[in-house]
């Protein structure tokens, strides 16, 4: 299974999603500007869309997980 593991492993990270990017600096100028509300809102936003691209075509893993129920 490892052979398998190591055959199928593709790309060293994900890429990032360039929406959660995209908040995460509109949130960090909110900050420095001072408006903690409108950072708070964002941080909110972007918590709810995942930091990664799930569906990166250059980024494969595979993981074993061996179920016993003995």
């Amino acid at each position: 299974m490892n052979e398998r593991m190591e055959t199928y492993r593709q790309g060293r990270v994900a890429q990032r999603n360039p929406m959660y990017r995209r908040l995460e600096n509109f949130q960090a100028k909110a900050s420095r500007e001072g408006n903690t509300r409108e950072a708070l809102r964002l941080l909110k936003l972007k918590q709810t869309i995942p930091s990664r691209l799930h569906a990166d075509p250059n980024f494969r893993r595979l993981y074993y997980i061996r179920y016993a129920d003995d």
